[in-house]
């Protein structure tokens, strides 16, 4: 009974559960059921959360929801979206807009969805483009449709052009273009009218042949506006006038107006030979025929600018003079003869060709390029030579560039040396100011000293280059050596080099071989360095250092002369020499040692100098000084000698040294010396002798004849007071003196005063 009641139980639990979710219209009991009341009742959905799905462009919506207890049990309704925008968007914001679904089931909540509307962009109309004023610029702008404060301009630089010339006939077409960076921006081109120009003809040109009655000429004609004119006239015939001369004819004259004259190579079947007078005429064509010139066939021709002379002429006489306008010449290698005023005022000459310079090749007076130009000495170049000549070229037929040929050529700026020259002159570029580059040929083989340097460093050469085949001379970085390099022969006044180190290669440096260079200011010198010659280092005006070789023996005359900046030199051992001058002038030396080494100072080593210190470190007795050699120095400078503070005095009795207290210049006759100078105090038979300090020996020395109150230089009235017996001096009475001694190493005497 017990199973069947649990069984009853569960039965009854399975229907009222399936009869849970229905759902009933109506709660009242249907008519004629057999089921209780209480057995009927009506369960309500457990619904789930309600869910929206949107379709994919948000036109629609559906909502769903679920029975939690029986999930086929569910409700789902779709409805159509209403569009709302609520921000519009602009040209560069976003805008915003709504969808929105209202649901007729109460169970379903309203949706709504915001999107963000793209921003819509510029909207641009059609560019703007204005020009300025002159049309070197134009401004390009743009304007957006949606938002008239929206704006985009550029201005960029035009580029003019002509696109058509404009003629003497036709206006022309100027075009101004600009390019803008921005690319919604075209090219903008503006085009403009040119005037016509009336100077902007074509010409074509015809050529017309003279005749024997005509001249002839160049017809020049305008296409466009068929004006002409005539140029290269040229002379006809019968515009010559002839005389009869040694079997043919010479023309006396020309008496056309033609620019271009060809003279005529015969007349009436003889040759013509000889030229007398042709005043007119831009060029001039001379035949072969024709080597024979008077004097002044061209002379006073002002309109001249060209002409020939033929090869086989010997004699140019003035035949130039007063050419204003000639502006080149090439004398023929068979001159032998030019007159001094060939060339007198060529004021426009500005390129020569000559086979020698001067009056003729082997002159020994006029051999200078002026002479030609109406100069007689070699230093009239500035007033006769022409200030437009730029260029000589001396030909295959010159064998030697004279002494000072080109000298004080100021304008001058090129010479071509010919091939065939063998021999350079002294002073031959001295002053050219202008030239600043000199080749050497390969045949040359004698350079005189001072070829390239000046007498008064204005020449401005930096380089002197010889040709690599040349068996006599070489040259390195500007500098001429003889072939080995054995010898520094020119360091070129105008090379701007502030150091210099002499090749190793060197044992000389030659003759004024640094002369007159003014910016070299360190030089270094290898210990193979033999030899300094006369004016080696002469006024070289900012040398401020220079080292010395140890092998050096002679300080040669003038060779340090006028270095102006140079305030100390160190003297090597080993020097034995210092001649006349070799210090002159050096304004800014200040202290120098003689060492041991000197055995000759020469005259006026130092003239014109203000030394403060002066050091000998051997003994002076030693050195032979020339009796004026510091007659010119202009100071008095501390002296020193081997270091020895009393070099020289008197030794009395064999033991008492009385030594120079004061030493210095003296100035005897205006010649300075050495001078020492100390008191004694003698007794009767006191025996002394002049002594030397610095060797410890004694030493011969003459007394001054005016010593003592003696009236001539042959007195002898020293002896009133002490003897001579040919090795010492003996007092014969009691005095108090002072001595002056006076050292000049070879005449070396004394002046006692009481």
């Amino acid at each position: 009974m017990k199973f069947k009641r649990i069984l009853f139980m569960s039965l009854l639990t399975a229907g009222l559960l399936l009869s849970s979710c229905t759902k009933r219209e109506n709660t009242e009991s249907s008519e004629g059921s057999n089921i209780p009341e209480s057995s009927s009742t009506i369960h309500e959905h457990t619904w789930g959360d309600s869910t929206y799905i949107w379709a994919s462009d948000y036109s629609s919506c559906t909502a769903t929801r679920v029975c939690l207890d029986n999930i086929e049990h569910k409700e789902t309704e779709t409805k159509e979206s209403v569009y709302t925008v609520l921000v519009e968007p602009g040209c560069e914001s976003e805008g915003s807009a709504t969808y929105t679904v209202t649901f007729e089931n109460k169970a379903f909540a309203a949706q709504t969805h915001e999107v963000t509307l793209d921003q819509k962009g510029h909207t641009w109309e059609t560019p703007t483009y204005e020009w300025n004023a002159d049309y070197s610029e134009c401004t390009a702008t743009r304007v957006c449709a949606n938002d008239k404060a929206h704006t985009e301009s550029e201005t960029a630089f035009s580029v003019y052009k002509v696109t058509k010339k404009p003629t003497c006939a036709e206006e022309g077409v100027g075009q101004y273009k600009v390019s803008f960076a921005k690319k919604c921006f075209e090219t903008q081109i503006h085009k403009v009218k040119i005037d016509k120009d009336l100077t902007a003809h074509n010409y074509i040109e015809s050529v017309v042949a003279a005749t024997t009655d005509d001249e002839g000429y160049t017809l020049h004609t305008c296409e466009y506006c068929h004006d002409s004119y005539k140029t290269d006239i040229t002379s006809a015939e019968n515009k010559f006038t002839y005389a009869e001369y040694m079997g043919g004819y010479m023309i006396t004259a020309y008496t056309g107006e033609a620019e271009i004259i060809n003279v005529p190579a015969t007349h009436n079947g003889l040759d013509v030979k000889r030229i007398d007078g042709i005043k007119t005429g831009r060029i001039i064509h001379i035949p072969e025929t024709i080597t024979d010139f008077y004097g002044g066939c061209f002379s006073e021709n002002t309109q001249l600018e060209e002409v020939n002379i033929p090869e086989g002429t010997t004699t140019i006489g003035s035949m130039f003079n007063g050419c204003t306008s000639l502006k080149s010449i090439v004398i023929p290698d068979s001159v032998t003869n030019i007159g001094q005023y060939a060339f007198f005022q060529c004021s426009s000459l500005e390129e020569m060709t000559l086979p020698f310079t001067g009056r003729t090749p082997n002159d020994s007076s006029y051999y200078h390029l002026a002479y030609i130009f109406g100069g007689t000495a070699y230093d009239s170049a500035p007033n006769y030579v022409p200030q437009s000549l730029k260029k000589v070229t001396l030909s295959s037929a010159c064998t030697r560039i004279p002494n000072q040929a080109f000298f004080k050529c100021q304008y001058l700026e090129e010479v071509v040396i010919g091939e065939n020259v063998t021999k350079i002159g002294w002073y031959a570029f001295g002053e050219t100011q202008k030239i600043t580059e000199i080749n050497i040929p390969k045949k040359v083989s004698i350079i005189d000293t001072d070829a390239f340097a000046s007498l008064n460093g204005a020449d401005k050469i930096e380089a002197i280059n010889v040709d690599i085949e040349n068996e006599n001379y070489a040259s390195e970085d500007g500098v001429l050596y003889n072939k080995d390099k054995t010898v520094l022969l020119r360091y070129p006044s105008g090379k701007k080099d502030e150091s210099f180190a002499v090749p190793d290669s060197v044992i000389e440096i030659g003759e004024s071989a640094f002369r007159n260079n003014s910016f070299v200011k360190n030089i270094t010198m290898n210990n193979n360095v033999e030899t300094l010659n006369y004016n080696s280092f002469y006024c070289v005006s900012n040398l401020t250092s220079i080292e010395l070789s140890n092998k050096i023996k002679v300080i040669p005359m003038n060779c340090f002369k006028a270095c102006q900046k140079l305030p100390s030199i160190e003297l090597p051992e080993g020097i034995e020499t210092i001649e006349m001058y070799a210090f002159c002038q050096c304004s800014a030396l200040k202290t120098i040692n003689i060492p041991a080494s000197v055995t000759s100072i020469g005259e006026d080593v130092f003239q014109l100098v203000r030394l403060t210190s002066l050091k000998f470190d051997g003994n002076i007795r030693n050195i032979q000084f020339d009796s004026n050699w510091n007659s010119s120095l202009l100071s008095k400078p501390s002296i020193s000698i081997a270091d020895v503070e009393e070099p020289y005095g008197i030794m009395v009795n064999g033991e008492s040294f009385i030594g120079g207290g004061f030493f210095g210049f003296g100035d005897g006759g205006n010649k300075k010396y050495l001078q020492f100078m100390f008191e004694a105090t003698f007794a009767v038979g006191d025996e002394f002798v002049f002594y030397d300090n610095i060797e410890n020996e004694q030493f011969d020395i003459a007394i001054d004849g005016f010593s003592l109150g003696g009236d001539s230089a042959t007195s002898e009235n020293w002896k009133d007071y002490f003897d001579f017996d040919g090795s010492k001096y003996i007092a014969k009475q009691q005095f108090n003196c002072t001595f002056y001694m006076k050292i000049d190493g070879v005449n070396n005497n004394v002046y006692i005063s009481l």
